[in-house]
């Protein structure tokens, strides 16, 4: 479940990282929950597979997640960088 002070925290940091909605998105919901598939975000984001992906690779770029993959599939699973 989300915590007053995370979320606070998740936000000052987001802004000051340029983070947008949809990435926003993201790191929302893998805060109340431990993972996201990458197959699951674009109906959760109303958004193409290739945006998802896109807000994916920033985040990991911006050190919010880490990725693992499913194997013998293409798909990812994302969680928070603790």
């Amino acid at each position: 479940m989300l915590k007053q002070e995370n979320l606070q925290e998740l936000v000052s940091k987001a802004i000051n990282d340029n983070i947008t909605t949809g990435h926003l998105k993201i790191l929302m919901y893998l805060m109340a929950h431990e993972n996201l598939l990458s197959i699951e975000a674009p109906k959760m984001l109303s958004c193409s597979q290739q945006y998802c992906n896109k807000l994916f690779n920033d985040l990991l770029e911006k050190g919010y997640l880490e990725r693992g993959k499913i194997e013998h599939t293409r798909i990812y699973s994302y969680k928070l960088l603790k």
